[in-house]
């Protein structure tokens, strides 16, 4: 997708490729500052949970604001106050973004042997390194941060900007309540930016007690077995974490990037009880039948099959995810265990946050946006605000 720019008054829009992770990136001025949406762009950079997906502003020259739990999980240092005063401007920006000179018509090619943006997230000990060259820096003046819901630390940005009114970015969000997490506030705004990575109306996420129920009848009918739960290292694990500890009274296995997000959460006041394999407790945990928890490309038939030779035993892998109602997964078990909002989630924040226009990110956008629409809801795909349409579009929708 081409890089490009839609300005109107004294607010705009910018969008531009980030890495293959995320392929729309958002700058929006709030106030009087350039903010990048969970993107390196703008004067500076927001980051609105702690996934690789979102950070990519670690180790780049802009400074960014989060959440405490966020900039914990991320390793990120403050910036010296007096350092952060000599960076503040002294008249409004322009009214064009720093980013986007010319857009339409240049395309910033990368150098010879640099890496590339998405080679920053292989391994978390290159990710850490990026976020030792960072700098968290004081949420900005008129700018205010709402829990999201979606994981430990995740948040929502509102705020006002000139030419879309009051302004809400979801990031990655739910309703519903997690076990390390209550469910996100719905904002009121004029415009909201929304996620819609089940923006699927036929996508509807059963109760979370439901599932949960169905996760500890499957843990407890298997319990001479090894149990290998799956689940992101950052989130999700912890989630797993606790239900184990919860649901199941038992203490699981976890190792790696999992382990350090566990102490993150711990620090912030989320009891959870687990061991580390290299540990000797959990080196005596796994004689008997243990559980673990790790990523879910970990969960091979190979890494099972070993483990059934070594302990003489059979070993099992579970998984706990959205895509578990959309899409056959290879493991002993899936459930439809989401961090996001599903369809239904999207137009009750859409009715509830009065907003005059509501544009869809990070799904099947123009999808979303035509069931929303259906629904009453004056909505659209973030890659319909082209320069030619964006005018037309937003006037419609603002009635104005």
């Amino acid at each position: 997708m081409d890089r490009f720019v839609a300005r109107q008054g004294g607010g705009y829009l910018a969008f531009l490729p980030v890495c293959a992770l995320m392929t729309e990136g958002l700058v929006v001025r709030m106030g009087t500052r350039h903010i990048g949406m969970n993107v390196l762009g703008g004067e500076l950079a927001y980051i609105s949970h702690a996934h690789t997906d979102h950070c990519a502003a670690l180790g780049g020259p802009l400074p960014i604001f989060c959440s405490d739990v966020t900039a914990d999980i991320l390793g990120l240092k403050e910036a010296p106050a007096k350092k952060e005063e000599e960076k503040k401007i002294e008249s409004p920006p322009p009214e064009a973004p720093p980013l986007a000179p010319d857009v339409k018509k240049s395309k910033r090619k990368r150098k010879s042997g640099a890496a590339s943006s998405s080679s920053r997230f292989r391994g978390f000990s290159r990710f850490k390194r990026a976020a030792m060259g960072s700098l968290r820096v004081p949420l900005p003046e008129g700018v205010e941060l709402h829990s999201a819901g979606h994981m430990l630390g995740s948040t929502q940005i509102a705020g006002a900007s000139e030419r879309w009114g009051r302004v809400a970015y979801t990031g990655d969000f739910k309703l519903r309540d997690g076990l390390t997490i209550k469910g996100a506030p719905m904002l009121t705004c004029d415009t909201l930016f929304a996620e819609c990575t089940y923006g699927d109306p036929a996508v509807q996420f059963a109760h979370p007690q439901d599932v949960l129920a169905d996760m500890e009848r499957w843990g407890r009918q298997n319990r001479e077995a090894i149990q290998l739960w799956g689940g992101y290292s950052t989130g999700k694990a912890q989630e797993l974490v606790k239900f184990i500890n919860d649901y199941l009274g038992e203490t699981p296995v976890v190792g790696g990037r999992a382990a350090e997000v566990c102490e993150a959460y711990r620090r912030a006041g989320v009891k959870l009880e687990w061991k580390t394999p290299e540990s000797p407790e959990g080196q005596e945990m796994m004689r008997a039948p243990f559980m673990a928890v790790m990523p879910p490309h970990q969960l091979t038939p190979i890494l099972r099959a070993r483990l059934e030779t070594v302990h003489r035993r059979r070993a099992l892998s579970a998984v706990a995810t959205g895509w578990a109602l959309v899409r056959h997964l290879p493991y002993s078990a899936a459930f439809p265990l989401s961090d996001h909002a599903d369809f239904n989630e999207i137009l009750e924040y859409a009715h509830a946050s009065g907003a005059k226009q509501v544009i869809l990110a990070h799904g099947d956008n123009e999808r979303t946006a035509k069931a929303l629409r259906a629904a009453g809801v004056n909505a659209v795909s973030i890659e319909s605000l082209d320069v030619e349409q964006t005018t037309l579009k937003i006037e419609e929708g603002n009635g104005q």
